[in-house]
Protein backbone atom coordinates (compact mmCIF):
# COMPACT_ATOMS: atom_id res chain seq x y z
CA UNK A 1 0.00 0.00 0.00
CA UNK A 2 1.12 3.27 -1.22
CA UNK A 3 1.93 5.95 1.68
CA UNK A 4 0.21 9.67 0.88
CA UNK A 5 2.33 12.31 1.20
CA UNK A 6 0.02 15.70 1.36
CA UNK A 7 -2.64 13.40 -0.37
CA UNK A 8 -1.83 15.77 -3.60
CA UNK A 9 0.24 14.48 -6.95
CA UNK A 10 1.71 17.02 -9.35
CA UNK A 11 -0.36 17.13 -12.29
CA UNK A 12 -0.36 19.48 -15.35
CA UNK A 13 -2.50 22.08 -13.86
CA UNK A 14 0.55 22.22 -11.55
CA UNK A 15 3.31 23.48 -13.73
CA UNK A 16 4.74 27.04 -15.17
CA UNK A 17 6.92 27.13 -17.89
CA UNK A 18 9.13 29.94 -18.71
CA UNK A 19 11.43 30.46 -21.62
CA UNK A 20 13.71 33.38 -21.34
CA UNK A 21 11.98 34.19 -18.00
CA UNK A 22 8.37 35.02 -19.90
CA UNK A 23 5.98 32.04 -19.09
CA UNK A 24 4.17 30.63 -22.06
CA UNK A 25 0.69 30.05 -21.62
CA UNK A 26 -0.23 28.05 -24.21
CA UNK A 27 2.27 24.84 -23.72
CA UNK A 28 0.44 21.95 -24.23
CA UNK A 29 3.36 19.51 -23.08
CA UNK A 30 6.57 19.64 -22.57
CA UNK A 31 9.49 16.61 -22.41
CA UNK A 32 13.41 16.18 -20.81
CA UNK A 33 15.64 13.85 -20.08
CA UNK A 34 19.35 12.96 -19.62
CA UNK A 35 21.17 10.14 -20.44
CA UNK A 36 24.80 9.12 -19.54
CA UNK A 37 26.60 6.94 -21.45
CA UNK A 38 28.47 4.19 -19.06
CA UNK A 39 30.32 0.56 -20.29
CA UNK A 40 31.56 -1.55 -18.59
CA UNK A 41 35.17 -2.13 -18.60
CA UNK A 42 36.58 -5.84 -19.35
CA UNK A 43 39.79 -7.32 -18.75
CA UNK A 44 40.89 -10.62 -17.72
CA UNK A 45 38.09 -13.42 -17.11
CA UNK A 46 34.42 -12.37 -18.02
CA UNK A 47 33.48 -10.00 -15.45
CA UNK A 48 33.50 -6.43 -15.60
CA UNK A 49 36.67 -4.72 -14.10
CA UNK A 50 35.96 -0.90 -13.77
CA UNK A 51 33.21 1.26 -15.18
CA UNK A 52 34.11 3.69 -17.86
CA UNK A 53 31.99 7.22 -17.77
CA UNK A 54 31.64 9.48 -21.19
CA UNK A 55 28.96 12.22 -22.08
CA UNK A 56 25.93 13.24 -20.90
CA UNK A 57 23.70 14.01 -24.21
CA UNK A 58 20.44 16.22 -22.92
CA UNK A 59 17.17 15.93 -25.37
CA UNK A 60 13.25 17.15 -24.84
CA UNK A 61 10.86 19.41 -26.61
CA UNK A 62 8.21 21.74 -26.00
CA UNK A 63 4.45 21.47 -27.50
CA UNK A 64 3.03 24.79 -28.20
CA UNK A 65 0.19 26.62 -30.17
CA UNK A 66 0.93 28.00 -33.56
CA UNK A 67 0.01 31.68 -32.10
CA UNK A 68 2.85 31.41 -29.62
CA UNK A 69 5.19 30.12 -31.84
CA UNK A 70 4.63 32.07 -34.62
CA UNK A 71 5.35 34.88 -31.54
CA UNK A 72 8.81 33.39 -31.56
CA UNK A 73 9.44 33.67 -34.82
CA UNK A 74 8.34 36.80 -35.04
CA UNK A 75 11.13 37.69 -32.41
CA UNK A 76 14.03 35.88 -34.19
CA UNK A 77 16.48 38.37 -35.62
CA UNK A 78 16.31 36.02 -38.85
CA UNK A 79 12.18 35.48 -38.07
CA UNK A 80 13.05 31.58 -37.72
CA UNK A 81 13.44 29.72 -34.71
CA UNK A 82 16.65 28.60 -35.63
CA UNK A 83 17.96 32.14 -35.28
CA UNK A 84 17.00 32.54 -31.73
CA UNK A 85 19.88 32.77 -29.45
CA UNK A 86 20.09 30.60 -26.20
CA UNK A 87 17.30 30.55 -23.80
CA UNK A 88 16.94 28.81 -20.43
CA UNK A 89 13.56 26.84 -20.29
CA UNK A 90 12.34 26.34 -16.41
CA UNK A 91 9.72 24.28 -15.99
CA UNK A 92 7.96 24.43 -12.41
CA UNK A 93 5.50 22.21 -10.21
CA UNK A 94 3.94 23.90 -7.16
CA UNK A 95 2.37 21.40 -5.42
CA UNK A 96 -0.95 21.83 -3.23
CA UNK A 97 1.47 23.66 -0.03
CA UNK A 98 2.71 25.78 -2.09
CA UNK A 99 6.20 24.29 -2.77
CA UNK A 100 7.55 24.48 -5.69
CA UNK A 101 10.10 22.32 -7.64
CA UNK A 102 11.80 23.78 -10.72
CA UNK A 103 13.78 22.13 -13.30
CA UNK A 104 15.89 24.05 -15.46
CA UNK A 105 16.42 23.65 -19.08
CA UNK A 106 19.79 25.50 -19.93
CA UNK A 107 21.14 27.25 -23.02
CA UNK A 108 18.28 25.89 -25.20
CA UNK A 109 18.12 26.38 -28.72
CA UNK A 110 14.76 24.97 -31.38
CA UNK A 111 16.27 22.13 -33.48
CA UNK A 112 13.27 21.48 -35.31
CA UNK A 113 10.23 23.32 -36.85
CA UNK A 114 7.28 22.56 -38.32
CA UNK A 115 3.10 22.39 -38.58
CA UNK A 116 1.44 19.02 -38.40
CA UNK A 117 -2.30 20.00 -38.89
CA UNK A 118 -5.74 18.69 -40.19
CA UNK A 119 -8.92 18.97 -40.84
CA UNK A 120 -11.30 19.37 -38.33
CA UNK A 121 -8.52 20.06 -35.51
CA UNK A 122 -9.82 23.01 -33.34
CA UNK A 123 -6.34 24.00 -32.26
CA UNK A 124 -2.79 23.90 -33.79
CA UNK A 125 -0.23 22.46 -31.40
CA UNK A 126 3.06 22.26 -32.30
CA UNK A 127 6.34 20.12 -31.04
CA UNK A 128 9.73 22.09 -31.02
CA UNK A 129 12.33 20.00 -30.26
CA UNK A 130 15.07 21.47 -28.27
CA UNK A 131 18.87 21.16 -28.20
CA UNK A 132 19.74 21.47 -24.33
CA UNK A 133 23.66 22.43 -23.05
CA UNK A 134 22.12 20.88 -19.17
CA UNK A 135 19.45 20.08 -17.55
CA UNK A 136 19.55 21.33 -13.57
CA UNK A 137 17.40 21.12 -10.87
CA UNK A 138 17.06 24.19 -8.65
Amino acid sequence: MAVLINGNAYSWASIVITIAGVPVTTAQGISFKSSFNKENIYGIGSQPVARGRGNTEYEGSITLLLGEVTSLRSASPDGTLGGILSFDVNASFIDATGQNTTTRLAACEFNTNGVDVSQGDTSIPVELELIIGAIEAQ
